[in-house]
């Protein structure tokens, strides 16, 4: 008896997580004469509310941690595994209707950015820029929300953005699982597990 009112207890805890909408709300703000960038989430689920504001410093473009450098020193059998994966016929397609389904339900609800932004060299600025704004035609949810300025005369780095989720953990899991049990992705992994062998 114990152990059926365990199962139900269990099977109504994880179907409430699945099934009932997490909210995070995100705020990000880098002042251009600080050197952290100040991050603040509020994490909702039910009545529950989970808050974290923290400043994380910023990390040197100089500095590689040891940890890269031994990834990066040997990619031949990596390289290898991907390339056997994404040869497998069929895996392309599959891999890109999970991304469209993860993409349309993990996308933020709202999002709102402002800042300036300057490289050392203006050129590279210039590119940065374009590439931001580049991406507004396939985000049309960021149109009118995202206001980026360029500085040509300096280096600098000022920005706040905020962002807000809706998301059911069920409309990720599911996709996810449809994924992993699809017999062409087994088939792209045993592929890619050669290499190692």
């Amino acid at each position: 008896m114990l152990l059926y009112l365990a199962i139900g207890v269990v099977a109504i805890v994880a179907g409430a997580v699945l099934i009932a909408p997490w909210r995070l709300d995100l705020h990000v703000q880098k002042a251009a004469d600080s050197a952290q960038v100040r991050v603040r989430a509020h994490l909702r689920w039910m009545v529950f509310r989970w808050r974290v504001d923290k400043g994380v410093a910023r990390v040197s473009r100089t500095k590689r941690s040891a940890s890269t450098r031994t990834l990066g020193a040997s990619p031949g059998r990596a390289f290898a595994s991907m390339r056997r994966a994404l040869a497998t016929p069929g895996f392309l397609a599959r891999t890109r209707r999970l991304i469209a389904a993860l993409g349309r339900q993990a996308r933020p609800r709202h999002v709102w950015m402002r800042g300036r932004v300057g490289l050392d060299d203006p050129s590279d600025t210039g590119v940065v820029i374009g590439m931001l704004y580049g991406l507004a035609p396939a985000l049309p949810q960021l149109a009118g929300h995202v206001k980026i300025q360029a500085d040509f005369s300096q280096p600098v780095f000022d920005v706040v953005a905020h962002a807000r989720w809706s998301l059911r953990l069920m409309a990720v899991v599911w996709p996810m699982t449809t994924f992993l049990a699809s017999p062409v992705v087994w088939r792209a992994m045993r592929a890619a597990m050669r290499v190692w062998r």
